[in-house]
This record gives C-alpha cells, structure tokens and sequence, in this order.
C-alpha cells in the first residue's frame, strides 16, 4: 500500500519536495472500512490488503501497530493519534464508533468539521497531537459533516551523529537537472546498505536500531521517476533483507 501511494503522489514531484505518511492514510481508510456498507467496506479491504485479510484482521493489525509502535524505541518519540469529527446532526452508526474507540483509540468529536468552528477546533487538536509542528492543519473548512484524522508525530536521533562541523554548502543535482546549493551532512562509518542492477538502498539507524530510515538511489544513470515506477513491494523488500554492514562515505543533504 506504502509504495502504490508513493508511485501515485510522485506524480506531483516535479517541482517540489514532498513527504507523505502513507501509514496515516492507511490509518483512516482502515477506519472507513469499518462502516456497515459491505460492498465500500469490501473495496477498501482490496485496496489495503490486496483482499487478503478480513476486517477484523485488518482492525486487530492496527490496533497492534498504535499500541506498540511508540513503544519501541526508547530513545525515539513515536506518537500516533486519530480522531472522528461529526456533525451533531449526523450521529454516526454505533457500530462504526465502537469500532473507531475499541481498535484506533480514537477520539470523537461532536463538532462539524465542516464549518470555521470546526476547523478551528480541528487546528488545534492536529497542533497538539504533533507537538506544534502543524499549527494549521486546515486553511478552510472541509465543506463536510465528517471528518477522520489521523495524526502523527515522530522524533529521534541519529544511531551515528553527524559531525555539524563536516556540514557543508554544495551543489546538489536536482530532478529536473539544475542546481541548487544544498546543506550537505557527511560520515563515513558502517551502514546498511544493498544493491542490485538498478538500486541502492542505504539504511541508517535512529535511536536504539528500531527504526531507521531507508533512501533509495539509482544504482546508474537511471531517471528518477523511472526508477520510482519501476520499483515495487518485492524489489523493496529483497533489498532489504539482503542489506549487510558496509564500510560507506556518505553525503546526504540535512535532515
């Protein structure tokens, strides 16, 4: 689900630099799947499990990753929560909000995410759940009588720390071939990393090992947008478990 997202969003890439979350949107769809419209409900499940799990399945696999992703690092804030807007006019199906409360611990809101009050409130909450790092999750009213949200907040430490002494100002290549100055951190030190014909994958570590960030590269000349289309859960995963400890100079701009 994580790569089909990122193969449609990269579309957008062309001119700017984007970060998703498709854990997030998986989140909410999973918590839409829960309404009693079989025939929606079923379509979701195709979408995010490849008709591969049932309902509850999918209910108890999120229920697992909220419980248990922000407490496995120690050394890393991982914070994840979701809540329901409604109008009070609308009361949603029992059902629904039971399952919304028992399995996405999430928060429900009497509240019309469809007016400026709402949107408001909805600001405030987002602002709060991610540590004030999104004080305006919302420019304009939804225009709904409903909303789920889902948010998400996440902050550790590099196993390596970059030496701020070695960041520097380069040339760094865009994706449309021209240049920009970029502020470049530098290391060299053992990091994960494989390869095959046409990828890279380098993976460095955050906080006790637990989580890490992946980057792809192309291992050629490649496009990078054909690179992106082209990669897929499989290749993704083969080069992950075929990651080793390598001796690796790395330069990379600051993150």
């Amino acid at each position: 689900f994580a790569i089909n997202m990122f193969k449609l969003t990269s579309e957008d890439f062309s001119e700017e630099n984007v970060c998703i979350s498709p854990y997030s949107l998986f989140v909410a769809m999973s918590m839409i799947a829960n309404i009693e419209d079989a025939e929606t409900s079923q379509y979701l499940l195709d979408i995010l499990t490849n008709g591969e799990s049932s309902l509850s399945e999918l209910n108890e696999y999120n229920q697992l990753m909220l419980r248990y992703l922000p407490k496995v690092d120690a050394k890393t804030t991982c914070s994840i929560a979701n809540s329901l807007w409604y109008d009070p006019a609308y009361k949603p199906q029992a059902s629904f909000v039971k399952s919304i409360e028992d399995y996405y611990e999430g928060a429900l809101f009497a509240q019309n995410p469809g007016n400026e009050d709402g949107r408001l409130k909805i600001n405030s909450w987002v602002n709060e759940k991610t540590y004030g790092m999104i004080p305006e999750f919302l420019k304009n009213p939804t225009g709904y009588n409903m909303a789920l949200i889902n948010a998400a907040y996440f902050k550790s430490t590099w196993v390596r720390p970059f030496d701020p002494n070695k960041t520097t100002s380069e040339n760094f290549e865009n994706i449309n071939k021209s240049i920009s100055t970029a502020r470049m951190m530098h290391d060299e030190g053992s990091y994960g990393y494989s390869y095959n014909e046409d990828f890279q994958l380098l993976e460095i570590g955050y906080g006790n090992r637990n989580y890490y960030m992946s980057i792809l590269i192309p291992a050629n000349d490649q496009n990078l947008n054909e690179m992106i289309q082209s990669i897929d859960n499989n290749v993704f995963k083969n080069l992950h478990n075929q990651t080793m400890p390598y001796d690796v100079t790395l330069s990379m701009p600051v993150f």
